[in-house]
């Protein structure tokens, strides 16, 4: 599912040429005739232009261009432009899902700035949780091979205990990933910026990698910290700006759970640090833990984009 697009070039124009001039517009070759776009500005864009140069058996040229269903506006905008400068360089017409030489019309919300970026870290999350959950499938699958060997007699050695416990690292990384994204979002555009980069030590080379752009001054700051303690995550948001209350967020009850929130993701980072500092492997959790784990992350994450978009009034 996306946006798709067909430049039907007029006669007599080269693949070379198409080529370098998709070049100048800003797209990257990934492979033969195939080409990308996407450019980290503001957090405008999340997943950018596909294009593709079809060669017909005639000789004329196609240039093919697509957005996923999952696109911002200034995704979808970058997409118009390319199918009408193609069309002003090329000649020839075009046809969108629209009709033909009909632009797409984009209806996203025209989000920027800290709300963009916020937005990009939660939209992120799904491509994670298909992961964690494909993962599941597979040890699944495998299930019915280890049911002859009772889990009391290996327990922590048990495969299916080894390889449900070790979907807890992936799924901190998810929740880290997160959270530290977020963050930066939040500190490029804080007015309390200065105060916080007052207490920054940079490594070395994160300096290095500032002075190479090949990340942020925000993003050097964010990588300082520790976002595997949800108290200190609380605490980072709450310094950023005192309105933010993330852990009051989290404890909140949430259709009639045993364990909070917050207390979820507490258990599952501790769980986590037993398992790489010191092998701890929980024998009784099993997959039906895992899943359900999965779906506390999920809400939790939900719940913390929500309420900043409650908080800031974004759409």
């Amino acid at each position: 599912m996306g946006y798709d697009s067909n430049n039907h070039l007029s006669t007599g124009i080269n693949t070379k040429e198409v080529k370098e001039f998709l070049i100048i517009l800003g797209y990257k070759q990934i492979s033969g005739n195939i080409y990308y776009f996407f450019k980290d500005d503001n957090y405008k864009y999340l997943n950018g232009v596909r294009a593709e140069i079809i060669e017909k058996e005639d000789g004329r040229l196609i240039v093919w261009t697509r957005t996923n269903i999952w696109c911002t506006k200034h995704d979808l905008d970058f997409q118009n432009f390319t199918i009408k400068q193609i069309r002003k360089r090329f000649g020839g017409n075009f046809a969108t899902d629209n009709g033909t030489n009909r632009y797409f019309v984009p209806d996203q919300p025209n989000r920027v700035n800290a709300e963009a970026g916020c937005y990009l870290a939660h939209e992120r999350l799904d491509n994670d949780f298909v992961t964690a959950r494909l993962y599941l499938e597979m040890v699944k699958q495998s299930e019915d091979r280890f049911k002859s060997i009772p889990v009391e007699y290996l327990r922590k050695e048990h495969p299916l205990v080894v390889a449900t416990n070790m979907l807890l690292p992936f799924l901190v990384s998810i929740i880290e990933d997160y959270f530290r994204n977020t963050y930066v979002a939040l500190l490029k555009y804080s007015e309390r910026k200065s105060n916080i980069f007052k207490n920054f030590r940079p490594h070395p080379d994160d300096l290095l990698k500032v002075s190479s752009s090949e990340i942020s001054i925000e993003e050097a700051v964010a990588r300082t910290m520790s976002f595997q303690n949800i108290n200190k995550i609380c605490s980072y948001f709450k310094e950023l700006d005192p309105r933010l209350d993330i852990s009051g967020t989290l404890r909140k009850p949430y259709r009639r759970r045993k364990e909070s929130l917050f207390q979820t993701l507490d258990r599952i980072l501790e769980h986590r640090h037993g398992i790489i500092h010191w092998r701890e492997m929980i024998v009784s959790y099993d997959l039906k833990s895992a899943y359900k784990d999965i779906d506390s992350i999920r809400v939790a994450l939900d719940q913390v984009y929500e309420y900043l978009v409650n908080t800031y009034e974004w759409n």
